[in-house]
């Protein structure tokens, strides 16, 4: 999803092996798409097929077919549901490793947002494949919480709400390379915030809850005096901080005009990874909404420590979004831009 632009092209992996029936993301998707007139993308990955199958199994090389027409036979009576709600959907089966077939069909398919289910234990495949592809698809990915262990569906609130979780630095610093590119995100997690509340006819909320709202040496200072610092020089000090980083959210949000209401901005103090899960839970949040850059000027090697930390400890939905410029460490196959080397796609038609 472009941060500017509502989604056109909305890309949903299911593992059909793994949910025969769906996730609750494919439903979320159909809505979305529906509202944003997009048009969506089922895809299922079959995982490659060890050598020794192919040498020991009689008719194994003919598996990978049979097994890419038995997903797409699932992902097609899911498609169903989309179309009946009136969403041109697409079916696509891939084969090879899941996270680079995803990225190369986001890059293939030019989609501008990906929905992954994430797993029920942070260990897990599932879980594991929903971090890989944070960090390497080029497009903002969605990643929606796993199902409940007793099977019944997630309750969300009735006017779904986004918190657009911001780091944003004070006017009046250095306007370094870095503080440049971290304005432009917040400014990206915003607005694809906003656009993501609008098209759920949701509730928008913004958190500034980063670094730039702890007070630096706070804590030494509250201990002991240093070199002749007086508790009410800290105290002072402590304000100053928040003052500034008030003047900085508000300055940051003011883009959004009537779309954000003042009640709904808020300034907390502590560190992103413990405020914004929290706050989240609290304030029965449906989708969190941050952002993330790579780091030592590696494509796409690390989503950030903060970012990884809040999507650990998130309870719902995460939106990642990605800053203008990320590079996909996954290269395109020879000839899988212009064609879909390696994929089988069936096109949507009328509901039946």
């Amino acid at each position: 999803m472009s941060s500017s632009s509502r989604p056109r092209s909305i890309l949903v992996h299911v593992d059909t092996e793994i949910d025969p029936r769906g996730h609750d993301g494919l439903a979320r998707a159909t809505r979305l798409a529906l509202a944003a007139d997009a048009r969506l993308t089922l895809a299922d990955v079959v995982p490659d097929v060890p050598a020794y199958v192919r040498r020991l199994l009689p008719g194994g090389p003919h598996l990978v077919q049979l097994l890419r027409e038995e997903r797409a036979g699932r992902l097609d009576l899911l498609a169903r549901r989309a179309r009946r709600a009136g969403v041109a959907t697409d079916v696509l089966t891939l084969e090879g490793s899941a996270v680079v077939a995803i990225v190369r069909e986001v890059v293939r398919g030019g989609h501008d947002l990906l929905v992954v289910r994430q797993g029920r234990d942070a260990g897990d495949a599932t879980s594991a494949l929903g971090l890989h592809l944070v960090r390497k698809a080029p497009c903002p990915v969605w990643l929606l919480p796993p199902p409940r262990a007793d099977g019944a569906a997630a309750r969300r609130p009735r006017r779904p709400r986004v918190l657009a979780a911001i780091d944003v630095a004070a006017a009046d610093e250095p306007p370094t390379p870095e503080h440049r590119a971290s304005a432009a995100l917040a400014a990206q997690v915003l607005e694809a915030a906003a656009a993501l509340a609008e098209l759920q006819q949701g509730e928008l909320h913004a958190l500034h809850a980063l670094h730039a709202w702890t007070a630096y040496g706070e804590t030494p200072l509250q201990r002991r005096a240093i070199g002749g610092v007086s508790r009410a020089d800290v105290a002072q000090y402590v304000a100053r901080v928040e003052a500034v980083a008030r003047e900085a959210l508000r300055a940051a949000v003011a883009p959004l005009g009537a779309r954000l209401r003042p009640e709904c901005v808020h300034l907390v103090k502590g560190y992103a990874d413990e405020v914004v899960p929290a706050f989240a839970e609290a304030r029965g949040v449906d989708t969190v909404v941050i952002g993330t850059v790579a780091r030592s000027g590696v494509a796409g090697l690390l989503v950030g420590n903060t970012a990884e930390r809040v999507l650990e400890t998130a309870c719902g939905a995460v939106l990642v979004v990605k800053p203008d410029g990320f590079v996909s460490p996954v290269r395109a196959a020879p000839g899988e831009v212009a064609g879909a080397a390696r994929a089988a796609r069936t096109v949507a038609g009328p509901a039946a």
